[in-house]
């Protein structure tokens, strides 16, 4: 990813618009680009600032308390906590296509034993010779 490409990604971003493909590339370049770091440093700020209940004191217009923040380390836990959801997500998505497969073998199986019951008997009783001639399954 260029850097061009990653300032136009700076806002979906921060608005947690970013798709999963786009989000590593994009955390990877702004963590290795000084420049797009800045860049995305000032967007982080803002979007912080504006969102943040403690920032600004209801009818003071000043900042709130005497709380200090270290926008750096939260824009790191931001990116891993971003990271982390892109695994889950990961994760989820093979988990989900185990189960399809699963679900296909066991159909596939079950077809098969309906339409050829003897041979699956002949199958398994096969199969349950074998191993208690290895000495497994027996009681």
């Amino acid at each position: 990813m260029n850097c061009k490409e990653a300032e136009k990604l700076i806002l979906p971003y921060i608005r947690k618009e970013l798709s999963d493909e786009l989000t590593v590339p994009f955390i990877e370049h702004v963590r290795s680009c000084s420049a797009c770091y800045d860049e995305f440093e000032i967007y982080y700020t803002i979007r912080h600032m504006l969102q943040s209940d403690d920032a600004v004191t209801a009818g003071e217009g000043s900042f709130a308390g005497e709380e200090s923040y270290d926008i750096r380390q939260m824009i790191e836990a931001d990116f891993e906590n971003r990271l982390n959801e892109v695994r889950k997500a990961k994760r989820r998505k093979k988990a989900a296509y185990a189960g399809v497969v699963l679900g296909v073998i066991v159909l596939a199986a079950l077809v098969i034993a309906a339409v050829y019951p003897d041979e699956v008997v002949r199958v398994f009783y096969s199969a349950f010779k074998f191993l208690t001639d290895w000495g497994i399954g027996e009681g």
